[in-house]
């Protein structure tokens, strides 16, 4: 479109009109040109027509910049319907400032503004949103993009004088946790966190008996001395006489073994459970700090009858 460049004759104020008349017209275009944006984006053509992607399509066949191409792009997304991939049509999140800017009555860089304004405004129901919108298209046509994006800031308190909702509080965090995963050896493993208060009994147990002994060579490192020394802080809490239930007495555990094999075999496994095997050395060590009830069964797995039946012991520490 050329202009006639004949305006010596008119007045100012048909000058002024006539510069107002061809910045609307701009609009109507930059309107047009949005609307193929937003076709073109929902249509995937750039990717039919070789493109990585809609930004690089605009970049070449309008010679613009990358960042100019994306802010196209965005306007188009708000303005106009989208389509998603199974076929559904979303409405534009900003119909009211569409149409606006359709009618030449608002410019691009007004439309930026009004859509960082309702982004900070996430929280408002969709209809005091569609308020915002219209109040925000309202202002446009009569303030500059710097002035509209000052009256932005003000915009919540036009459309929602009771402010934000209350943020619901955050969950409180236990100040103490514990979890534990058995492992399929038989072995635990776990993490967790204790608060200061209960921290301070089971810290300096643990310390003292990282400490690397003086007198014999000791060649754990640190982890194996922390958790040497928090087996042994167990074996103490196990075997303390206030217990509710155990009364200091450790659970009870059968192990079937041939007195043979306790003695002899030291390293061949033994089954005690599902998933979970022993060796004769590791029953032999457990057995030097355990209450020993001793069972003599015969050939058929019975208790003996031969003479006289044999009575469980008192408990005694089985020497390993």
């Amino acid at each position: 479109m050329q202009g006639s460049g004949n305006h010596w004759g008119k007045t100012k104020e048909e000058i002024v009109a006539a510069l107002r008349d061809v910045e609307a017209q701009g609009r109507r275009i930059e309107y047009a040109g949005l609307e193929l944006v937003a076709h073109l984006n929902n249509q995937g053509l750039a990717t039919d027509l070789g493109y990585s992607n809609p930004a690089a399509l605009l970049v070449h066949a309008l010679r613009i910049s990358p960042r100019e191409a994306k802010r196209r792009l965005a306007q188009a997304e708000e303005l106009f319907p989208s389509i998603t991939p199974t076929g559904s049509v979303i409405e534009p999140a900003l119909p009211a400032t569409a149409s606006a800017l359709a009618a030449g009555d608002i410019g691009s860089e007004a439309v930026d503004v009004i859509r960082k304004t309702l982004k900070d405004l996430p929280d408002l129901e969709p209809e005091k949103l569609a308020l915002a919108e219209s109040t925000m298209v309202a202002q446009a046509a009569e303030d500059d993009p710097n002035a509209l994006a000052r009256f932005g800031t003000r915009v919540r308190n036009i459309v929602d004088p009771d402010g934000p909702p209350p943020p619901d509080p955050e969950p409180k965090q236990p100040d103490r946790m514990l979890h534990i995963r058995a492992r399929r050896d038989g072995g635990l493993d776990f993490r967790g966190h204790l608060p200061a208060e209960d921290a301070h009994l089971l810290h300096p147990v643990i310390k003292k008996g990282e400490q690397r002994p003086t007198d014999r060579a000791d060649d754990r490192c640190q982890a194996e001395r922390t958790a040497d020394a928090f087996v042994e802080t167990l074996r103490m809490a196990a075997q303390c006489s206030s217990q509710p239930t155990k009364n200091g007495l450790r659970t009870p555990v059968a192990i079937t073994i041939s007195y043979d094999d306790l003695l002899r075999d030291l390293d061949d496994r033994i089954l005690v459970g599902p998933d979970t095997y022993l060796t004769a050395r590791e029953a032999r060590r457990i057995a030097c700090d355990s209450h020993v009830f001793p069972a003599v069964l015969g050939s058929k797995s019975q208790p003996s009858t031969s003479g006289s039946a044999p009575t469980p012991s008192p408990p005694t520490s089985a020497a390993p």
